[in-house]
C-alpha cells in the first residue's frame, strides 16, 4: 500500500479515516492496543537501541584478494547521485583513498542530479575505456539502464554502491550490487522514537518517492511502529528530494497543526533536518524530537550541541567507499558473467547524546577500527 500512496501523482485520498493532502501524502493510522504488546515491543526497541550504540564488527564480504595485482593499471569512473550532497562527496573521497591504496586511478563526474548528467557520466565512462564505473548515493540502475549495457558490452563493469535495500534483487543488467539496509536504518529510526517516548509514539516520517531507498527506509520504520508500538500513531508525508527546498518546512508544518499531538518527526536522511527544524521552530514544537540516517557532521554537530536533533545513525561513509572499491575489485573482468550481489556488511551506529562524544562530530569517526578489515582482505596490511 505504500508504494501506492508515495506515487508522484499525489491526489486527494482517503484511507482508513485519513485525509491524504493534495501536495503531500498523509497517512493518519491507529495501528491498535494491546497492553502487553505495547510493554514487549517497548522492550524490544530498547534492545535494538542498544545492540546499534556498539562499535561494528568487520565482517568480510568475500575471501581476500590480491588487492594491487587486480587494481593495477585500472581507471574506475564515478557518477553519483549528486556530487553537491555532502553524503556523495564522502563517500567519493572514501573510493579515492581506497582506490589510490590500491593503484587505481579515480575520475569522477561531477553532477548536479540531472538525469541526464548521470547518462553523460556513464557515456563519458565508456568514452574513456574505464575498467569499472561506480553509479553511488542513491543513483538508480534503472535511470540509465541502457547505458549501462553499453557499458558492460564494451566490457567495463558497473557496480551498482548503495542503491539498493538488500531485499532487493539485484538488476540483471548491473554486474555487481552492493545494497544498504535501508530497511534496517528505519527501523532504528522508529525504535529510538518509541523508546525516547515510552511507547507513547505519535510519529511523523517523511520519505521521498523519487529515491528508492526511502521507500525501503519508510517501509522498516511503519513495520517498526506497528510491531512494537501497537497504540502508536504513524503519520507519512512524501516530499520528493526536487521539492525539499519549497515543500518540505510547510508540509511538516500542516502535519504539525493538523496533530499536534505528534511527539517525533523520522525524515528519511539527515540533509533535510534544517527543514524540519525551521518548520518545529514556526510551529513552536519546542518538545518534538527528531531522528534521521546518514550520519552528517552537521547533524551530528547539533546532537552535541543538544541543538534540534536527538539521533543520528551514522554510516560510515569512508567505509561505504571502501565497499564499492571491494567490489570494483571482484568485479573487473566480469562484466558480462556478472558478480550478482555483495553483501559488505556496511555498519551503522546510533548516535546520540550518549555518544556523540566518540565521533568529534566528523564523518568516518566513532566507528572504531573496522576499516582495517579491509586493508587485510586486500593484502596491505
Amino acid at each position: 500500500m505504500l508504494r501506492n500512496l508515495f506515487g508522484k501523482n499525489r491526489t486527494l485520498i482517503t484511507v482508513a479515516g485519513a485525509t491524504l493532502c493534495a501536495t503531500s501524502v498523509v497517512v493518519g493510522v491507529g495501528l491498535g492496543s494491546a497492553a502487553s504488546a505495547a510493554s514487549g515491543g517497548l522492550a524490544a526497541a530498547q534492545q535494538l537501541v542498544a545492540k546499534y550504540k556498539t562499535l561494528p564488527t568487520f565482517v568480510a564480504p568475500g575471501p581476500a584478494v590480491k588487492g594491487k595485482a587486480l587494481g593495477k593499471g585500472k581507471t574506475v569512473m564515478i557518477v553519483p547521485y549528486d556530487m553537491e550532497v555532502p553524503y556523495n562527496v564522502v563517500t567519493v573521497a572514501g573510493i579515492k583513498q581506497a582506490n589510490t591504496r590500491l593503484g587505481i586511478k579515480t575520475d569522477v563526474y561531477q553532477d548536479q542530479g540531472e538525469p541526464s548528467q548521470w547518462e553523460a557520466g556513464v557515456l563519458q565512462g565508456i568514452t574513456d575505456k574505464v575498467s569499472a564505473i561506480d553509479l553511488i548515493g542513491g543513483l538508480t540502475p534503472s535511470s540509465v539502464e541502457p547505458q549501462i549495457k553499453e557499458a558492460e558490452k564494451a566490457g567495463i563493469a558497473v557496480v551498482d554502491s548503495t542503491g539498493n535495500d538488500p531485499s532487493v534483487a539485484s538488476p540483471s543488467y548491473v554486474t555487481t550490487d552492493v545494497p544498504l539496509n535501508y530497511t534496517l536504518a528505519g527501523d532504528l529510526e522508529a525504535a529510538y522514537a518509541i523508546t525516547q517516548t515510552s511507547g507513547k509514539a505519535d510519529v511523523l516520517i517523511i520519505t521521498s518517492s523519487d529515491v528508492t531507498a526511502s521507500e525501503y527506509v519508510t517501509g522498516g520504520a511503519t513495520k517498526t511502529m506497528s510491531s512494537d508500538c501497537p497504540s502508536c500513531t504513524v503519520h507519512v508525508i512524501d516530499v520528493p528530494v526536487t521539492e525539499w527546498g519549497t515543500e518540505l518546512t510547510p508540509d511538516v508544518e500542516s502535519a504539525l497543526t493538523a496533530d499536534p499531538g505528534i511527539n517525533y518527526v523520522l525524515p528519511n536522511y539527515d540533509s533535510e533536518v534544517p527543514l524540519v527544524d525551521a518548520a518545529l521552530t514556526a510551529n513552536h514544537s519546542t518538545t518534538v524530537g527528531v531522528d534521521s540516517l546518514n550520519g552528517d557532521p552537521a547533524p551530528l554537530a547539533q546532537i552535541a550541541a543538544k541543538n534540534g536533533l536527538n539521533m543520528d545513525i551514522g554510516q560510515d561513509m569512508t567505509y561505504t567507499g571502501y565497499a564499492t572499491v571491494d567490489a570494483e575489485l571482484r568485479a573487473f573482468g566480469h562484466a558480462k558473467s556478472r558478480v550478482k550481489t555483495l553483501n559488505e556488511h556496511i555498519p551503522f551506529v546510533i548516535f546520540d547524546s550518549s555518544n556523540i562524544s566518540t565521533t568529534g562530530a566528523h564523518y568516518a569517526v566513532g566507528y572504531g577500527s573496522v576499516l582495517n578489515g579491509y586493508l587485510k582482505l586486500w593484502g596491505l596490511q
